[in-house]
């Protein structure tokens, strides 16, 4: 059991339930003092680590839960709920990772797990991995490590999704603006 606190004073406790020898968990997500205190229950792989963090920077803070396939992929995956409003946890839409996206010229190229997500600059989710080109063996990746960046936007009212920052010069061309519009 770990209870986070929000910044606005709510609670969310987060538990993990792995019975021995089984490749998926199941996590109990337990919101107090919200609009709606829904609890949340995942089936789905073990639980790295988990934080807040407000993505998109309205003071409502975003639940991020970072999970790990078992197996030689460790293939990560990030579960993302938003405050918003203090009205209980919103399941954020995150673009599925499609096999096109790990081809040659995608996002994704050279993709094949071992994933390690970050929190850079506190608004943007970062997945990093090693890439493989095709005469690699999956313990001996050649192929740069990439870095894409997942920020939060909410699309009309309710609907909270996340989109990627293709590179590193768009993650720090958004972050110099934000912090200069702040300044002025």
């Amino acid at each position: 059991n770990t209870l986070l606190t929000t910044q606005s004073g709510k609670t969310i406790t987060v538990t993990e339930t792995n019975p021995n020898g089984e490749s998926l968990s199941t996590i109990l997500i337990a919101p107090v003092g919200f609009a709606s205190n829904t609890p949340i229950t995942l089936e789905t792989n073990t639980l790295t680590h988990f934080f807040l963090a407000d993505l998109n920077q309205d003071t409502y803070d975003e639940l991020i839960l970072i999970t790990t396939a078992q197996g030689s992929g460790s293939y990560g995956e990030a579960i993302i709920y938003t405050t918003t409003n203090d009205q209980g946890l919103v399941p954020v839409t995150i673009p599925q990772l499609k096999e096109e996206d790990t081809k040659k010229g995608g996002l994704f190229e050279g993709y094949m797990g071992h994933d390690t997500f970050t929190l850079a600059s506190g608004t943007m989710l970062t997945r990093e991995f090693p890439t493989y080109t095709a005469s690699d063996t999956e313990s001996m990746p050649t192929g740069p490590v990439k870095k894409v960046f997942y920020t939060l936007t909410l699309k009309g009212s309710s609907t909270p999704s996340i989109i990627f920052a293709k590179d590193t010069q768009v993650a720090a061309s958004s972050t110099q603006s934000a912090s200069s519009t702040k300044n002025r």
